[in-house]
C-alpha cells in the first residue's frame, strides 16, 4: 500500500489532527516493519442463497444469515461470496512487541495494520468485481446481522485450516487483524440496495465509517 494513501487513513484512525514530519517518519518506519513480517492471506468461496424460516441459508452449510439488513442487501442477489482475510498472528505478535517497547509506536502500528487489512480486502474485492456485480462487503456484527454467526461462517470456509483464522468464545476473530464478510452476487446490471442502519448497528460506537461521515451503504466496489 502506498504511504501517501496510508498516512491519511492512519491519521483518521488516530483521531485526526495534523500530519507532522515525526508522524510521517513513524508511519513509514512502522509500515516497513509490518510489510517485512506479514503476508496477508485470504479465502473466498461462492455459494447459493436459499430463503428459509431461519434466515438465508448459505449453500448446504450450517450458516444462516439472519436479520433485516442482510435480507435487504441480498434481495437481488443470485448467490454470494463468503470471504475471509487475515494478516496472521505475525501482525498480532509484532503489535504486542512494539507496544511493550513504545506505547505510541504500538498505537500507530495497530492503526497501520487495520488500514492494511482493509486495503487488502478492497483489492481482493476489486479483482472479483472485474467479473461479477457485487454488493458491498457485509460482516457479522454489522447492522442486525448477529456476530454469533461468525463460527459458522469460519467453518463454512474452513479458515482455521486454510488461513489460520478462528474465533474465540466471544465470536471475536483471532488473529485480530482479520476480516470476514459476505458479498452478494447480482445479476448483470443490477444495483444493490443501500443500507443506513447505524442506529441499530452493533459496532456503531467504534465504526470507522461513521467517524469518516459515511455508512455501510456508501461503500463497496
Amino acid at each position: 500500500m502506498r504511504e501517501d494513501t496510508l498516512l491519511p487513513e492512519v491519521l483518521r484512525l488516530l483521531g485526526g489532527g495534523t500530519v507532522t514530519a515525526r508522524l510521517q517518519s513513524d508511519v513509514s518506519r512502522l509500515h516497513g516493519q509490518l510489510q517485512e513480517r506479514v503476508t496477508p492471506r485470504q479465502i473466498c468461496q461462492q455459494a447459493t442463497i436459499t430463503p428459509t424460516s431461519e434466515g438465508l441459508r448459505v449453500g448446504s452449510s450450517d450458516l444462516f444469515l439472519m436479520g433485516k439488513d442482510i435480507g435487504t442487501l441480498l434481495a437481488n442477489a443470485t448467490s454470494c461470496f463468503l470471504f475471509a482475510a487475515t494478516l496472521g498472528l505475525e501482525a498480532d505478535t509484532l503489535i504486542r512487541y512494539t507496544q511493550e517497547r513504545s506505547l505510541s509506536d504500538g498505537v500507530i502500528l495497530d492503526a497501520i495494520a487495520s488500514v492494511m487489512i482493509e486495503a487488502f480486502c478492497d483489492s481482493q474485492q476489486a479483482k472479483l468485481a472485474e467479473r461479477f456485480f457485487l454488493t458491498m462487503r457485509y460482516s457479522p456484527g454489522y447492522g442486525d446481522l448477529p456476530l454469533t454467526i461468525q463460527p459458522s461462517l469460519l467453518a463454512a470456509l474452513q479458515t482455521q485450516k486454510t488461513i489460520g483464522l478462528y474465533s474465540n468464545d466471544a465470536c471475536l476473530l483471532i488473529p485480530r487483524k482479520s476480516v470476514t464478510a459476505i458479498m452478494g452476487i447480482l445479476p448483470h446490471g443490477q444495483q444493490a440496495q443501500t443500507l443506513k442502519s447505524c442506529d441499530t448497528c452493533n459496532i456503531r460506537e467504534k465504526c470507522t465509517k461513521r467517524e469518516a461521515g459515511t455508512h455501510c451503504g456508501t461503500t463497496g466496489v
